[in-house]
């Protein structure tokens, strides 16, 4: 059964829900117009989000002592994406409804289709990265996300450029779509009381933002 204590630490992360909103908006804007002002804010928002993950020792303690709550890492990608649409959705929807989570800080819909491409990407790598993993990547990655603007703009309108910063911001939105959904879980799961599904639900935004990490 989930910690009460690690619930409460990701619960009050929702400065990533937020993030995430951020993220794949300003992604969608600059994939659609090729404005470099779209694909410079994606990047800046992804530097912040990431940085402060990755020095937030608290959150990382928390989300692997929910992960080692149960043996859910045996199982399957596939179970993995079937419980995105099975465990918790129609409690995310009415957490949302509720106010609990206002709907401006996260469109779920966009949300769990972030989440699916997340672990499809994953599983098309056949990765046997362990979830242990996942914190050093992101600070690696955070690195990516916060080159100097400075350089960005400068090479915004190299094609080679554009793309390879276009890829750095996908993978991003991968990335906080995946942690955004074991968030939004703890926050579901404070709320309902239903304190037996957090661990497989948490463990599905986690192997989705490790498919974000792919190479």
């Amino acid at each position: 059964m989930a910690n009460h204590h690690e619930l409460q630490v990701l619960g009050r992360r929702r400065f990533v829900l937020r993030a995430y909103s951020k993220v794949s908006s300003s992604y969608w804007l600059a994939r659609h117009d090729h404005d470099p002002k779209h694909l410079e804010s994606a990047l800046k928002e992804l530097c912040k989000v990431l940085t402060k993950l990755r020095d937030d020792r608290v959150f990382w303690a928390a989300l692997i002592n929910l992960l080692q709550d149960g043996d859910e890492q045996k199982e399957r990608l596939e179970a993995l994406t079937q419980a995105i649409e099975e465990t918790l959705a129609a409690d995310v929807k009415a957490v949302i409804d509720s106010k609990v989570i206002e709907k401006s800080d996260v469109d779920l819909d966009d949300l769990m289709a972030d989440v699916a491409i997340g672990l499809s990407l994953l599983r098309q790598a056949q990765s046997g990265q362990a979830i242990k993993n996942l914190e050093q990547r992101i600070a690696d990655f955070a690195d990516r996300a916060c080159k100097p603007s400075t350089k960005r703009r400068r090479d915004a309108n190299d094609g080679r450029r554009w793309l390879r910063n276009m890829g750095i911001v996908f993978r991003g939105v991968l990335i906080v779509a995946g942690l955004s959904w074991a968030i939004l879980n703890a926050i579901v799961v404070l709320h309902t009381g239903q304190l037996d599904v957090l661990p497989k639900s948490a463990l599905t935004g986690a192997q989705a933002a490790m498919g974000g990490l792919q190479s």
